[in-house]
């Protein structure tokens, strides 16, 4: 049971590192040349060969929650890590919500922006609203990892598991 409660951790660990790098290279890389453009920049997006990130972030956000939801059950007797797991997991639920509520019709406006009536100005300051504010999601995406770090070092070298 130790070994799965270790691998489980360490697979959560693995998918969220995933995340966190892919928020970074989004943000550096692809987000700063998109934004600022908009809606010139559609065409990163259309086309036969537009950029489909949703290919990357649709299957990696349920394997993390099952991940994380496996780690969670194996690891439920081991009270402090138990409060980092549970911590992250609920910190997850309540980012992806916001991520489906504000950040993915954004995302699916900016993609149609070419075919708007609104001026360029406006799509360039509605992207770095969304940008900015993306860049506090990923704030508490880090602090989820840091959790997930912490839970790792709890009751490691403990003999007994606390059942509670």
């Amino acid at each position: 049971m130790k070994k799965a409660r270790e691998i489980s951790l360490l697979a959560s660990i693995t998918f969220w590192a995933t995340i966190i790098g892919a928020i970074m290279y989004s943000h550096v890389v692809f987000l700063s040349a998109y934004l600022p453009n908009l809606p010139a920049s559609t065409s990163l997006l259309s086309g036969p060969y537009g950029i489909h990130d949703e290919n990357f972030w649709i299957p990696i956000h349920p394997l993390c929650i099952i991940a994380l939801v496996i780690t969670l059950v194996l690891n439920w007797n081991l009270l402090p890590r138990r409060k980092y797991i549970l911590a992250t997991l609920i910190l997850y639920i309540i980012v992806l919500v916001i991520t489906f509520i504000y950040f993915v019709p954004e995302l699916q406006a900016f993609a149609s922006s070419h075919q708007s009536n609104l001026p360029a100005a406006q799509w360039i300051e509605r992207g770095t609203r969304w940008e900015k504010l993306s860049w506090i999601r990923g704030f508490f995406m880090y602090c989820g990892f840091v959790l997930l770090l912490m839970a790792l070092v709890k009751n490691r070298f403990q003999r007994k598991d606390i059942r509670l």
